[in-house]
């Protein structure tokens, strides 16, 4: 399996506070400064670190929040080797995770669909498909290839996400694997 790689854009009336202070989950803000002979504002950073590991914890405690409220139990046999939280809905087992990425915390959710076939006859239209469905999928879930298996993934900054995100992402993955498994499996045999 290739190296791993989740929001709604729905307004919320209330945000929830993650840490530090910070608006639900997002890590400090940049600070502004003077621009440089480039333009580039030389104060603006990534991420320190320190502050990388704390909303990465975060994350991963709305993660186990969220798997809570699902009626998940005995979370610690559902993460793993590598901190990823595993989950089923429907047909759908996926896996949700936060992985720091240079100077960001970068989250995602993917989820099997099913092999791509071996014969290129028969994957060239599945490739034209899961286009298709790319190009009317709504919010930030994805059909895409990994390796030789398809996923429905979404990937997103956690600096951009609130506390509900998580879940959200969760929620929206499981469906569109669950509903990708039923259809593109008999169709694509």
């Amino acid at each position: 399996m290739a190296k791993r790689t989740g929001g709604s854009a729905r307004p919320r009336a209330a945000r929830s506070r993650g840490p530090a202070g910070t608006r639900a989950s997002k890590a400090p803000t940049k600070k502004r400064g003077r621009a440089s002979a480039a333009g580039v504002d030389e104060s603006e950073r990534g991420l320190t670190p320190r502050e990388c590991e704390l909303l990465k914890r975060h994350v991963e405690g709305q993660i186990d929040d969220f798997l809570r409220e699902m009626g998940f139990t005995n979370l610690d046999a559902r993460i793993d080797e590598d901190g990823g939280r595993r989950f089923e809905m429907g047909r759908a087992e996926g896996t949700a995770f936060a992985m720091v990425e240079d100077d960001d915390v970068v989250y995602h959710v993917f989820a099997p669909v099913m092999d791509v076939p071996a014969d290129d006859r028969r994957a060239a239209p599945l490739m034209r498909e899961l286009l298709g469905i790319n190009a009317v999928l709504s919010g930030s879930v994805r059909l895409g290839v990994l390796g030789d298996s398809v996923y429905a993934m979404a990937t997103k900054s956690a600096q951009l996400m609130d506390d509900e995100d998580y879940g959200e992402f969760i929620h929206e993955v499981a469906v569109v694997a669950d509903i990708a498994i039923k259809e593109l499996r008999k169709k694509h045999k």
